[in-house]
């Protein structure tokens, strides 16, 4: 009996639980089909509305509605706010990646974005208030506070934010539709490349590894290497600081078989 494998399949639009549940399917369909476009070199997605709309069968007007939602609770951040008559560009924030790696809920993502809020406004209420010195003093000291705060969730959303990024680049190079548990702690090695060598140059260096990985027979001549096995990472970060692994490894397995043929 045959079965639907993703990994096989040449695309598809995702629609994450999360905003499924919090905004219904076709907010859902809206985000994969916007977050599809922001997988081009550059991040962001440049998609007309009408294209956005036909990948998922609904209306222009129906996109606009539901990035609307998108965009104020801040899976997308609309970087051409002010455009007119062209398409926006629109960039993904990370808030779904977030949730799916540490289980953080949309309600604790947006308390941290109020949080933000409350204490911008706790700060006007203060420069406006006639309140006497000892009061004054108490409201500065939990405003101190809740700006400790606001930093620990700026730092924490960003962090999470590059994770997301580094994910998308490690999946779109190994070809797997979701990354397994041990390749996690590579993330922040495929980070660094990007920051490093730029988005297209990391990529494309962890395709080429990939693929001289998959295609290099195993030690005991039982098979080639798979995908699963996170080495050709480190394949990659040798090959973009000038050495070439596979080769190398390619001349050290033809000198054991010499030797092992007499």
């Amino acid at each position: 009996m045959t079965k639907t494998i993703l990994t096989k399949i040449d695309g598809f639009t995702p629609l994450p639980d999360l905003i499924v549940n919090k905004y219904g399917v076709i907010t859902a369909a809206v985000w994969g089909s916007t977050w599809r476009y922001c997988q081009m070199s550059d991040g962001v997605c440049r998609a007309s509305l009408e294209k956005i709309a036909k990948r998922i069968g609904v209306s222009r007007q129906t996109v606009i509605t539901h990035l609307e939602i998108l965009v104020k609770d801040k899976f997308f951040e609309d970087t051409t706010p002010q455009l007119k008559n062209k398409p926006h560009i629109y960039r993904d924030t990370g808030k779904v990646a977030m949730y799916n790696r540490f289980g953080i809920g949309v309600n604790e993502i947006d308390s941290g974005v109020n949080l933000i809020d409350s204490g911008v406004n706790e700060i006007d209420s203060e420069s406006q208030s006639n309140l006497l010195e000892d009061s004054i003093k108490i409201d500065l000291k939990e405003s101190k506070k809740k700006k400790n705060a606001t930093a620990f969730y700026h730092s924490s959303y960003e962090s999470n934010a590059r994770l997301g990024k580094a994910q998308a680049v490690l999946e779109k190079a190994s070809g797997l539709v979701a990354i397994p548990s041990g390749m996690i702690d590579r993330l922040d090695t495929i980070y660094q490349l990007i920051d490093t060598y730029g988005e297209d140059e990391a990529l494309t260096a962890l395709q080429d590894a990939r693929s001289a990985w998959v295609g290099t027979r195993r030690k005991d001549n039982s098979g080639n290497y798979s995908v699963l096995n996170p080495a050709w990472i480190d394949w990659a970060v040798a090959h973009l600081a000038g050495e070439t692994p596979w080769k190398q490894s390619k001349n050290k397995h033809a000198k054991e078989l010499e030797f092992l043929n007499g």
